[in-house]
């Protein structure tokens, strides 16, 4: 009789515990199940800012010069030649958040007027400095401006019948479109200069 009462009550105990593992595993499967789930990860503005996959991200050129050679209509008015010489000042413009620089440039030019003032030959010769601020898009492209004055002087003392003569504005923008690390294609639209050519770093 002893060992019946000792066998129930053993039982009893076993299924107690049972049924309270059991409760335990409810109330942890209803709590799972109102946890909200965590939000996903999103790239904020400002950690976008920093990427340089992004259009007008990154770094400019890691070369600090360059050199242009290039030909087109000088002044809007004659044919002519140009070589530029330009120098990285700021790699951070005045726009934090973009890709952009600021040069010093400078620069020759000769201008092919033809005939004027019934004279041929009538040739200018030109000195330039500006400064130019470029906007480097990706990896390929490049926009500028560029801002400052020039001065041509005109073979024949025939200033008076050509555009472009003594002091002159320098205001333009353009483009330039990497080849290679080092060569890259450039464009000008500006008074002074309308053309294309040739740019080199180092």
């Amino acid at each position: 009789m002893l060992a019946l009462t000792c066998a129930s009550a053993h039982a009893d105990e076993g299924l107690a515990r049972i049924s309270e593992l059991g409760d335990r595993d409810l109330v942890a499967q209803s709590q799972k199940a109102k946890a909200k789930p965590k939000a996903p990860k999103y790239t904020s503005v400002e950690d976008e800012s920093e990427s340089s996959t992004g259009l007008f991200k990154g770094n400019p050129p890691p070369e600090s010069s360059n050199l242009f050679f290039g030909f087109g209509r000088d002044f809007w008015d004659a044919w002519g030649l140009q070589g530029r010489f330009a120098y990285r000042v700021l790699d951070k413009g005045f726009v934090p958040e973009l890709n952009n620089s600021i040069y010093l440039e400078g620069g020759v030019g000769m201008t092919f007027y033809g005939s004027r003032g019934g004279q041929d030959g009538v040739t200018g010769f030109s000195l330039l400095a500006t400064v130019r601020w470029d906007f480097q898009l990706n990896d390929y492209v490049i926009f500028f401006a560029d801002l400052g004055a020039g001065y041509t002087g005109v073979s024949n003392s025939k200033q008076d019948f050509v555009k472009g003569a003594n002091l002159w504005p320098a205001l333009g923008v353009g483009a330039i479109v990497n080849v290679t690390n080092e060569w890259a294609v450039r464009g000008d639209l500006s008074y002074q200069f309308l053309g294309v050519g040739l740019l080199h770093r180092f």
